[in-house]
């Protein structure tokens, strides 16, 4: 059984910076920023190359998948794990040294979330988030919120005259994720076996 130590948010956000770090030097459309886009999970306070993206993910709820409920570790005989479900939201910051530079990543973010199922450079992205080990992820990417176009020095030198042109583009997620009860670990789960714990037989009812 296949574990990792650390919470489901952490697993989220690196799921997601991994995936996009690989769309963006690997197969990104555009060939001017291919290879030059940065992806971290929290805005740096020291000097980074831009344009940059930063993920921020924010849980809204987490609850087990039933009150009082585990499941069973077919490969451990009476390894108890929990099934979690989770919704929350991701949002994606994006940080160029022009508004150009700004608009056209987020109308890039915009092709992988809404039409990356259709563009073969964002195949990859795709099948990443949603073949990961420990979590399940699905974005809701056919309604994001964006936000407000705004120009601010860079946080590392905020008396500088260099100015950076930031917006951004939120979604809804929801997931699933297995833990350890006793540890609270993330579990890999290859495949889920649902089996009967009652056994009802209609006949055994009087018929109306």
């Amino acid at each position: 059984m296949d574990k990792i130590s650390y919470s489901y948010k952490l697993g989220v956000k690196e799921e997601i910076v991994n995936a996009l770090r690989r769309v963006f030097s690997e197969s990104y459309p555009d060939p001017t920023y291919r290879g030059h886009i940065e992806v971290v999970s929290e805005y740096p306070g020291q000097e980074v190359s831009y344009p940059l993206v930063v993920v921020r993910f924010q849980s809204q709820e987490v609850k087990n998948i039933g009150i009082g409920h585990y499941e069973l570790d077919a490969a451990f005989p009476g390894q108890r794990v929990l099934h979690w479900r989770f919704q929350g939201s991701l949002t994606f910051t994006v940080y160029g040294e022009t508004p150009i530079d700004r608009d056209r990543i987020l109308a890039g973010l915009t092709n992988l979330f809404a039409f990356g199922r259709d563009i073969p450079e964002f195949q990859d992205f795709q099948d990443d988030i949603h073949d990961q080990q420990f979590i399940t992820l699905t974005i809701l990417s056919d309604s994001f919120t964006e936000g407000t176009d705004m120009a601010m020095p860079p946080s590392w030198n905020p008396t500088s005259n260099q100015l950076l042109f930031s917006n951004s583009m939120t979604f809804q997620v929801f997931g699933e994720f297995f833990t350890e009860p006793s540890t609270g670990d993330l579990i890999e789960v290859d495949s889920v076996t649902i089996n009967p714990i009652l056994d009802i037989n209609f006949e055994d009812f009087p018929q109306t």
